[in-house]
């Protein structure tokens, strides 16, 4: 049920992404600066099966993903690949066509559903949806509100939908108004960002920075409402 928004600027965008997961995985590690392609990124590391959810470049693109629930039968185990896996390989391309041409060339049958958000600044945000059939481009759920992954529990993903529509449609909406609400203690009926349940909790909350001298990213190791973030890391832009 992980949320990723954005807040875009025209010098550069702000990227949320909460993590939730069941309970009994491993904790990720903080992100850590890695190079691929001739170049440097940003990105915390899944401890078992050894991708990301999320990474930033120095090229400015930043590159995240979201399960995807549809009811499919899984991955044999023989086959399959993480998703996490799949990210990795996406960090060192750069702009979102690069990503979205890369993606379209590549077989994708290993992979369980996903979502999968590429940004770069001045450019609308690259969404494509992976269902096990197609691959296809989506629309944002908001102007804020990219993807929400709470697969068939639709009165959560609508109220997900609500918390953000109430600061668009007023006059807070800002990078705090959004860390507010990753931020907010877990509501049990799901009329909440963050998750606090006996099988799935929020695990984590990356916050990436893009302007045009630097990408930053910071890391939260825990649930948001009870979790201080950890120091920033940063790269210059190239």
């Amino acid at each position: 049920m992980c949320t990723i928004t954005w807040l875009p600027r025209q010098d550069g965008f702000t990227l949320w992404h909460s993590r939730d997961e069941q309970r009994a995985r491993a904790p990720g590690l903080p992100p850590r600066v890695e190079r691929s392609h001739g170049i440097g990124w940003i990105a915390p590391a899944d401890t078992e099966a050894g991708g990301t959810w999320i990474g930033v470049n120095t090229a400015g693109i930043a590159t995240a993903i979201a399960n995807l629930f549809v009811g499919t039968a899984p991955v044999a185990p023989a086959t399959k690949v993480s998703r996490g896996l799949l990210v990795r390989s996406l960090l060192g391309l750069s702009s979102t066509g690069i990503v979205a041409g890369t993606l379209s060339g590549m077989n994708l049958l290993p992979y369980e559903p996903f979502t999968l958000v590429s940004l770069e600044t001045s450019r609308p945000p690259l969404i494509l949806r992976w269902d096990r059939q197609t691959l296809k481009p989506v629309e944002p759920l908001g102007r804020v509100l990219l993807v929400t992954s709470a697969g068939g529990h639709v009165p959560i993903e609508g109220a997900r939908r609500e918390l953000f529509r109430a600061l668009e449609t007023g006059t807070t909406l800002n990078g705090d108004a959004i860390e507010h609400l990753y931020r907010a203690p877990a509501s049990p009926t799901g009329g909440s960002i963050g998750v606090d349940r006996p099988d799935v909790s929020t695990v984590s909350l990356t916050r990436i920075e893009v302007s045009p001298s630097q990408v930053s990213m910071t890391y939260t190791p825990g649930l948001p409402s009870t979790t201080a973030a950890g120091a920033p890391v940063n790269l210059l832009r190239i």
